[in-house]
């Protein structure tokens, strides 16, 4: 880069340094200071603080927050500049507006040419998350500007232009990233533009965003295109779509271009969007992506990468007394998560000993800070939420998936067919209870990808452990070496029937391959059916085959940490939960995978007991309970 074209950058950007701010709503009043947003928010940034390389290394390294656990520095780090302003301009204290600087000094590292940043400095050349970069610099600019030099100001200015257009120039529904890229480019140019005072960015903002309300689904207001095409439909009608990006980041992003542009047409479907997606909270705060396109990002709190569902429910929290709560709900999930500073992975990282990725903490951190910059505090009035007041079964034909709830039980079951990846890894299918829930004792079931993978080690982390299984619920036969599963039909039915003391699910199918074929020694179809009543599970399998039945197993994940004390004696498997008895009761003796007490899932965050019955008696009755 030329020296006259930089001083030419720099003399167009001159008048930015005095651009007028935005008014902040909150001070540090003794109700701030003591609002769990403002509390977790803080917690983060001294966190990520401790994780700063301060001491003068050389460029590349002094600035960067170092990951504790991938022992290296995450290209997106500097997305943090905005929480560290929020708290800079709220406390006062100098140490929040100091590492902002550093940390938006060591972006340089990150910086390409053409003025977009990379994900990461060394691994790949993947520069469109450039578009929430533009979102955190934009907003910490928008909101906090007025607490920096002029100089700095003038230098952010710069960066932030830059990468908005780039993002102008190739973010657009026919690129290459999927959905949620150029969804939330919609918010990254607003963001841009209302900042810059540049009318351009607002122009195309305004374009994106009615694009992208024609991906709603009809029925249900669900994003889809998580993804490709984004208009992709299978042969049974589902779409790629994704609760985990939707809601952390799609739809957020979505309505901060909406508020910005004051557009009522767009911020109508983000928040019938909103109150839709709502009916995949787990009564505990937790999103249900069981079932999603990328669940392999899933973890129980959200989605792994993005910045969390507060940007559109906290922030909306005064439009809507349930947005609040789910928005709060989460937050206290989150807060159970956070140790010592970073947020966790998942519910057993710490009891696993795993370390935790800066990255989940750099994220989400960005969303407190927006509610906290709308003005918005936690609810004092608590209500209650879609899935609590739940009864019956809610079907969705776009994911081919069912949400049941019955007394203190809620279940979700799918037999979504769009597949994401290799047929082995894929998400579940086939009539799969990827999701069993239990009002005393949370989470029994929590299904995610079928085989064990990585598809994205610089933003996921790696489990080394070396015995690893699914912790999907399934049937598995191996013949001549090839494994057939339950969890892979497509072609899967599933019927139910409520009634007032019970409500029962059937599901039917055949047992495949990863590539759909059915074994060559002749068909073997099962039948499922679950039987929910006020304290119990009836799990019922019969298989129709037509050849002896052999080397044929179920298994049945049982979420359990390694603190729980836990009993298995023939049919009987018992595990003490914090607050009740968990128990299942089975028609023929079980046993434990490999000898295996415990196997841990990274995705969603989960150790699981292993629990494997033999099926070559061609049937299997299982009673599930709580006491």
């Amino acid at each position: 880069m030329s020296f006259m074209f930089v001083l030419l950058m720099m003399i167009s950007f001159s008048s930015f340094a005095n651009q007028p701010k935005k008014t902040k709503k909150l001070t540090l009043t003794e109700d701030v200071a003591n609002d769990p947003y403002f509390k977790l928010l803080k917690e983060w940034c001294d966190g990520m603080l401790k994780y700063q390389i301060t001491q003068p290394m050389g460029e590349g390294l002094e600035g960067g927050l170092m990951c504790p656990d991938c022992s290296r520095i995450h290209g997106r780090c500097f997305d943090a500049v905005y929480p560290l302003m929020c708290m800079a301009d709220l406390t006062g204290d100098a140490k929040y507006l100091e590492g902002a600087k550093k940390l938006q000094d060591w972006a340089k590292h990150v910086l390409r040419e053409d003025g977009s940043w990379g994900n990461d400095p060394i691994i790949t050349t993947w520069n469109y998350t450039t578009t929430f970069s533009v979102i955190a610099l934009g907003e910490a600019i928008y909101y906090h500007g007025h607490v920096l030099d002029e100089a700095t100001l003038k230098d952010w200015n710069m960066q932030l232009d830059r990468a908005a257009q780039w993002v102008y120039d190739h973010l657009h529904f026919q690129g290459k990233p999927v959905i949620n890229y150029p969804v939330s480019a919609a918010g990254a140019l607003a963001v841009a533009g209302r900042t810059l005072d540049n009318d351009k960015y607002l122009a195309r903002a305004k374009e994106l965003a009615h694009e992208a309300i024609t991906y709603f689904t009809e029925e249900n207001y669900l994003l889809y295109g998580e993804g490709k095409p984004y208009r992709g439909i299978t042969a049974h009608g589902c779409r790629p779509i994704d609760v985990g990006y939707n809601i952390e980041e799609s739809i957020p992003n979505l309505l901060i271009y909406a508020e910005i542009a004051h557009d009522e047409k767009v911020k109508d479907i983000a928040v019938k969007a909103l109150k839709s997606h709502l009916e995949f909270m787990v009564p505990d705060g937790a999103w249900d992506n069981s079932w999603g396109s990328r669940n392999y990002k899933w973890t129980y709190w959200g989605s792994r990468t993005s910045d969390g569902c507060q940007v559109g429910y906290g922030v909306l929290g005064d439009e809507d007394p349930m947005f609040a709560e789910a928005s709060l709900r989460n937050l206290e999930l989150l807060q159970q998560c956070t140790h010592d500073g970073l947020l966790y992975g998942g519910p057993h990282y710490v009891a696993h000993d795993m370390l935790p990725c800066i990255h989940h903490t750099f994220c989400h951190a960005k969303a407190c800070a927006a509610v906290l910059d709308a003005g918005q505090l936690a609810p004092k009035k608590r209500v209650k939420l879609p899935r609590e007041l739940a009864s019956g079964v809610k079907e969705y034909n776009e994911i081919g998936t069912y949400l049941a709830a019955k007394g203190p039980w809620r279940s979700t079951f799918t037999r979504n067919d769009w597949v994401t990846g290799e047929y082995y890894v894929a998400n579940a299918s086939g009539g799969a209870l990827t999701l069993l829930w239990h009002e005393k004792v949370g989470p029994v079931l929590a299904s995610c990808l079928i085989g064990v993978t990585n598809r994205e080690p610089t933003n996921i982390q790696m489990n080394f452990d070396e015995y690893q299984t699914s912790p999907t619920p399934r049937i598995e036969m191996v013949i001549d070496g090839e494994t057939y599963y339950s969890v892979k039909d497509f072609d899967a039915k599933v019927t139910y029937n409520d009634e007032q003391e019970s409500l029962a699910v059937t599901v039917k199918g055949q047992l495949v391959d990863k590539e759909q074929n059915k074994p060559a020694t002749g068909d073997v179809g099962y039948t499922f059916t679950y039987l929910f009543k006020d304290n119990t599970v009836n799990v019922n399998c019969k298989l129709d085959a037509k050849s002896q039945l052999k080397d044929i197993r179920y298994f049945l994940p049982v979420v359990s940490v390694n603190t729980e004390k836990i009993k298995l004696n023939g049919k009987v498997f018992e595990v003490n939960k914090e607050k009740g008895k968990l128990k299942v009761v089975s028609s023929v003796n079980g046993g434990l995978y490999k000898d295996q007490e415990r196997v841990f899932n990274t995705e969603p965050g989960f150790e699981i007991v292993p629990l494997v019955y033999n099926l070559e008696s061609g049937e299997l009755n299982l009673d599930i309970s709580v006491e």
